[in-house]
Order: C-alpha cells, then structure tokens, then sequence
C-alpha cells in the first residue's frame, strides 16, 4: 500500500493567531500564539498547567477536522486526475466506426468545512523570547521559553480584572455572567498579586523576614509591617491616602466574597467602619471602587518592583 504524505497549512485569524489547545487530560483550555515570534522551539508549553508536549499534540479539533478534509480533497483530486487521465487516452484511442465511445469525467470539487478561531481577552508578548500569544483570563507562564516576568504576569492579570468589570455594564451579555464579573475581578487580581508576591520573594530571598507569612501579599497589614522591618517603603508612602483607601476596601470586599459569599460581617466593619450600616447584607461592589481597586494594586506591584531589590525609592 502506497502511502503519502499531505501537507497543510492551517489558516490563521484576523490578528495573524494560530489556535491551540492543551493536550493535558486535567486542562485542555484554548490559547493561541502568533507564528515566527518567540524561540519556536520543538515543544510548546500550556500558559495555563504548564503541559510540555510537540507543537502538533496542541491542534484543536477543529484544526484536525480541517487538516483532514484538506488531506481527502487532496486524495480525490489525485485520483479524479488519474481518472481524467486513463479517460483521455481511452478517447484518444477511439478509431471511428460503427460504434464510438467516449469518456467523460465528472468531479465536484472537495471543500473543506472551515473554522475560525475562538476570541481571547489577553493579548501577551513575553518579555524574554518575544512569543506573541493571547489567553483568557490568569495564566502562568510563556508557551515557548516558559518563562514570563512576575510583573508582567501581575499587570496583565489586572488588566483582564478591569475589563471584566468594565463587561459587567454591558447589557449585552448574559445578567449571571455579568453579575459574576466584578467578584472575578477580586479574586484574581488579589490572586495575581499575592503570585507576583510570592515571585519576588523567591527572586529576593531574605529581603522580607523568612517568618513573614506564606501568603503575606494577600495581608496588607502584614505586609506594612514587613516592608517596614526591612527598610523597604511602606503602602502609605506608595500610595496616596485615597489609594490606600481603595486598596484597603478592595481586599477585605475580596475577603467577603471569598469567605462570607458577599456579606458584611463583623470583620469588615471592624477594618471599614463607614460600612457599619450595612453589616450583614450583602456587599454592593460599583464599578468605580473597584476599578480604584484595580488601579491601586497596580501601583502597589510596579512600585515593590522597583523598590525591594534595593529599598530606594
């Protein structure tokens, strides 16, 4: 049996993207990575689990479903040209006579069921190899060098977090989906934060106490008090008095909605008291504050950047 090798080229999308998802059994999400950007290497990493495998074990389904028509059309085209072939010389052989036949070859031409690529919110470029990809939603590391600065991981996670508050406005999408939006926006911008945390950390060992707590980025209080003990600039010489406001509102509603589904309780009013009057309903979460929120972390992250290597500011 002769075999034969196709090769197809899949189409990209508007922005030049090619679609890929993780082989990995427990992940299997959906990223997509710009063609000749990056190293390109021999494998390609999931931004989401960190699954190393061959570029090609990332093909969608529907990239499959297409590279396989485009390889069956291309069967039967060969085949149909053989056909039309063997006809044409059976014609040519047709001397006259009583009796004449001719040939006559028919084909419909085989198209392949298209498919375009799925809309992501995140658009990266990698600050150590240049890869070009987009994401949905928090991710962690490079799909080509896997590696990504801690800060720019941090940055474009708050960026995902003000778009989804901005899209909890929009009447056009579904009212649960957009409900949810704002308690996304907590969580994972503390979450991006609290990870950044942790990097620098790793990356400045002995900057901060070794006892200081494992998840010190995610207590402001604490975190003062270590800024503070190492010589570093505290929040309230980062930040002015409104953003530290904001900042201090942000991740205790973060704590609400993560430890009390959304109810004010006696710890919230203890840290914000102004928010005495609505103790035990149900925490209203508007788009500025939390966009202050967002804006004050931001600050926060670039301003430990520069400052916890050296503690000047």
């Amino acid at each position: 049996m002769m075999r034969r090798e196709v090769s197809v080229t899949l189409p990209l999308d508007d922005e030049g993207m090619l679609g890929r998802q993780c082989p990995g059994p427990l992940c299997g999400r959906y990223f997509k990575v710009k063609p000749d950007t990056g190293h390109e290497g021999e494998t390609l990493a999931c931004p989401y689990c960190g699954t190393v495998a061959d570029p090609q074990n990332f093909a969608t389904e529907e990239q499959i479903q297409y590279a396989t028509d485009v390889a069956a059309g291309k069967f039967v085209d060969s085949l149909f040209d053989r056909i039309e072939r063997t006809a044409d010389r059976f014609n040519r052989q047709q001397r006259g006579g009583l009796l004449n036949l001719q040939m006559k070859v028919h084909r419909d031409r085989f198209v392949p069921r298209r498919y375009t690529e799925h809309e992501l919110e995140t658009g990266v470029t990698c600050d150590n190899c240049g890869l070009e990809f987009a994401v949905y939603g928090v991710f962690a590391s490079c799909p080509d060098c896997q590696r990504l600065n801690a800060l720019t991981t941090c940055l474009t996670s708050l960026e995902v977090a003000r778009k989804r508050v901005r899209l909890s406005e929009d009447p056009n999408i579904d009212a649960d989906l957009r409900r949810q939006f704002p308690r996304d926006a907590l969580r994972d911008s503390v979450a991006a934060f609290d990870s950044y945390g942790k990097a620098l950390r790793a990356k400045h060992p002995g900057r901060v106490r070794s006892r200081a707590k494992t998840n010190l980025f995610q207590d402001l209080d604490a975190l003062d008090v270590e800024l503070l003990a190492a010589g570093l600039p505290t929040i309230e010489t980062i930040l002015s008095p409104d953003e530290a406001t904001s900042l201090k509102w942000f991740f205790q509603a973060r704590h609400v909605y993560e430890h009390n589904a959304g109810v004010v309780d006696d710890r919230f009013v203890n840290r914000i008291p102004e928010a005495v009057s609505i103790r035990g309903q149900l925490l209203p979460l508007p788009e500025a504050s939390l966009l202050g929120g967002v804006d004050a972390v931001d600050k926060l992250a670039r301003a430990l950047d520069r400052t916890f290597p050296t503690g000047a500011i």
